[in-house]
């Protein structure tokens, strides 16, 4: 575990998403996902939305409902796309 100094620096050289969120598991299973442009769709900071999916921060059921709808539509797009 990381005290509050080291906190940053853990976010930045994790390896792996937290598998133990349902955030962190989706952008492991998915690391074509751009946290940086998720993270502008729904609305917060790049920084907040990565201590969600490495761990050090645990999203309210609301948001990460929310990122999870936020993913879903873009699912739904890449989905309708036609050759």
């Amino acid at each position: 575990l990381c005290d509050r100094r080291q906190r940053q620096m853990c976010i930045e050289t994790a390896d792996e998403p937290d598998t133990n969120n349902v955030i962190g598991d989706v952008f492991r299973r998915f690391p074509q996902l751009n946290v940086s442009e998720i993270a502008r769709t729904i609305g917060v900071h790049k920084s907040l939305l990565s201590k969600y999916i490495y761990g050090p921060k645990k999203p309210s059921e609301k948001r990460t409902e929310e990122i999870l709808d936020a993913l879903r539509r873009i699912g739904r797009d890449l989905a309708q796309i036609r050759a």
